[in-house]
């Protein structure tokens, strides 16, 4: 005779469903996120193949204007879309940041940087906000200074994992 599965306490169980649906929010929310990286990405390859074809600066200021007006995006998004674009050559496999961490590295000085911290907000699952104060602790020059660093002409994104990320104010709870 089979036994009945043994019911479990209310509690126990609001809290098994309260867990899968956060779980679920996340999830939602973070392939929402990358979809909107994804978009623009593309959107900067479109337009950085369009101004490839008009090589006068003023041309691109005033499609960008244009689109700014027609598109309801403001002009500094669309600007960091293309310097998005210029940074990524290609477009990653799906990963785990979202729009805010791209433009948070957008502009820093090099591409290492910019790779380094995307890679590590990845690994680490960072908020923008611990983003932005690993960027401010300068984890980069830690990291780099470390025994076993990856070296600055390997790409991090394809390289191995980043371990050991030097930076106490993540640990801080920042």
């Amino acid at each position: 005779m089979p036994t009945e599965p043994q019911p479990i306490e209310y509690a126990t169980l609001r809290e098994q469903i309260e867990g899968l649906l956060t779980e679920g929010k996340v999830h939602t929310r973070t392939a929402g996120e990358w979809e909107k990286v994804e978009t623009y990405w593309h959107i900067g390859d479109a337009l950085q193949s369009h101004f490839h074809g008009h090589p006068r600066a003023e041309y691109g200021q005033q499609v960008v204007r244009n689109l700014s007006r027609d598109r309801s995006l403001s002009q500094s998004v669309l600007w960091d879309v293309v310097l998005f674009r210029r940074s990524l050559p290609t477009l990653p496999a799906r990963e785990e940041y979202g729009w805010t961490h791209v433009r948070e590295v957008l502009h820093l000085p090099t591409q290492d940087q910019r790779l380094y911290y995307l890679r590590a907000t990845q690994e680490g699952h960072w908020s923008t906000r611990q983003l932005h104060a690993a960027i401010q602790a300068d984890a980069y020059s830690r990291h780099t200074d470390s025994p076993g660093a990856v070296p600055p002409d390997q790409d991090p994104l394809q390289g191995q994992p980043l371990r050991g990320i030097d930076c106490p104010e993540l640990a801080a709870g920042a």
